[in-house]
């Protein structure tokens, strides 16, 4: 797992995504999640799957820590239609 160079995973995505970044207070560290997040959308780009950004603040369980939350976000993507397999405009 922590060889697993997920920035490359990104260009082979086909499906919506919709990433749960954490900001557990760590600034170099979240630093870091931001700059993987950034490079997560600009590899998929406008012309594949949809893909959003959804910031949580708290630690890496996010599930267990605020799954009311995690579940709200979960509608509300897919509410807003992000998981109908429409690229994002």
């Amino acid at each position: 797992m922590w060889n697993q160079r997920t920035a490359d995973l990104w260009l082979s995505l086909r499906v919506p995504a919709l990433i749960v970044p954490v900001d557990g207070g760590e600034n170099d560290w979240t630093s870091s999640k931001r700059a993987g997040s950034e490079a997560a959308l600009a590899a998929v780009g406008p012309a594949g799957p949809a893909v959003r950004v959804r910031w949580f603040k708290g630690d890496h369980d996010i599930h267990a820590q605020h799954p009311a939350e995690l579940t709200e976000a979960i509608l509300a993507a897919d509410g807003e239609g992000l998981f109908s397999g429409v690229p994002a405009s």
